[in-house]
C-alpha cells in the first residue's frame, strides 16, 4: 500500500505558531490497521509529522480532540485518524508515549489449536481459585490477541485493555500495569498491585492470586459522539464480546478466568492510575484453575 497527499487538518495558525515555539520531540508508532504494517514516526513541536521507515513522508487527519496546542502530552497519545484516497477511506491507529521506546513486542499468536470451538464454549465457566503457576508470554500474547478480536459498532473501538502482572508471574515480563496495543505492551506503572486491585474489587482476594488480570475500561466518548447517549448501550454491548473471546480463549489455554464486575470504579482507576477518560467496566483475573473439575 502506498500512502501519499496527506495533511494535518484542524490546526488553526495560531495553535501551529504556538507549538512551533516548543521543544519537546515525542517518538509515536503509526500502524496501518488495515495490513499491520508497523511505522516509526516523529511527532516534533506537537505539530509536525514525519514518517521514516517503510512509508513515504505523510501525515495524517485526527478524528476527535487533538492535543495539539497543549504544553504537554498526555501520558498516552491515542486518536483514530484515516488515510483518505478518492472515495476509499482507511483507518489509520496511532498511539504513543512521552518517552522514546516502543514497550514489549509480544509473540506471534496461534490461529489455530488443539481445542475446538464447540469445545470451549462447553467447557466455559467461571473459575475463583487460581493456583501460583507462572504464565508464558505466549499465552498472555493469545489472551490479549483474542481480546482485540471484537466487532465494534461504526469501528469507533472505545475500550482499552491493561494487563496488571505480578511479581515472576509472567515469563520476562517484569510485575507492573501495562497498556496493550498493536502488538506491544507499555509500561504504565511499576510494581506488583494485584493485592491493591483486589481490594478495590471489594476484596475478592482471590483476584491477587492470579498471576494476571485483564482491566477492560471503555472512553465512551468515542462512541458517543457518532451515537449520543445510545453509544453508551453500544460499549457495554462491546465488552461483552471482549470478555466472551477471554473467556473462550482461557478455556482453548487450559486457564481460568471470571469476569469481575462488582468493583469501586473510583479505586480501581486510581490503583491503576488510567487517564481519566479511560472507565473501568471488567476485570478478569487469569491462571491455572486451582478448582477441581
Amino acid at each position: 500500500m502506498h500512502l501519499k497527499g496527506f495533511r494535518l487538518f484542524a490546526i488553526t495558525r495560531q495553535e501551529k505558531e504556538a507549538s512551533e515555539r516548543a521543544a519537546s520531540t515525542h517518538i509515536i508508532r503509526l500502524q496501518v490497521a488495515s495490513c499491520e504494517m508497523p511505522v516509526q514516526v516523529s511527532l516534533t513541536c506537537q505539530v509536525t509529522v514525519k514518517i521514516s521507515g517503510l512509508l513515504p513522508l505523510s501525515s495524517f487527519r485526527f478524528k476527535g480532540r487533538s492535543f495539539i496546542g497543549k504544553p504537554k502530552m498526555p501520558a498516552w497519545l491515542k486518536r483514530r485518524c484515516y488515510y483518505q484516497s478518492g472515495n476509499s477511506i482507511i483507518p489509520l491507529m496511532i498511539f504513543g508515549r512521552k518517552r522514546a521506546g516502543m514497550g514489549i513486542k509480544l509473540e506471534d499468536v496461534d490461529k489455530s489449536g488443539a481445542v475446538s470451538l464447540e469445545e470451549a464454549i462447553a467447557r466455559r465457566r467461571s473459575r475463583r481459585a487460581f493456583k501460583r503457576i507462572k504464565l508464558t508470554k505466549k499465552q498472555l500474547s493469545q489472551l490479549l490477541w483474542s481480546a482485540g478480536k471484537a466487532p465494534s459498532a461504526g469501528a469507533t473501538y472505545p475500550l482499552e485493555l491493561y494487563a496488571v502482572i505480578g511479581v515472576d508471574c509472567v515469563e520476562n515480563i517484569d510485575a507492573g500495569v501495562y497498556h496493550s496495543e498493536g502488538g506491544y505492551l507499555a509500561l504504565d506503572m511499576e510494581g506488583d498491585l494485584k493485592a491493591e486491585l483486589a481490594v478495590a474489587c471489594l476484596r475478592q482476594m482471590f483476584i491477587a492470586d492470579a498471576p494476571l488480570s485483564l482491566v477492560i475500561a471503555a472512553e465512551y466518548e468515542r462512541t458517543t459522539r457518532s451515537y449520543g447517549d445510545r453509544g453508551v448501550r453500544y460499549v457495554l454491548i462491546e465488552v461483552g464480546h471482549v470478555s466472551q473471546n477471554i473467556y473462550l480463549q482461557c478455556e482453548a489455554l487450559d486457564l481460568a478466568t471470571v469476569a469481575i464486575g462488582a468493583f469501586h470504579d473510583d479505586e480501581v482507576a486510581r490503583v491503576l492510575n488510567l487517564p481519566k477518560k479511560h472507565k473501568p467496566l471488567y476485570v478478569m483475573p487469569v491462571g491455572v484453575s486451582a478448582e477441581r473439575i
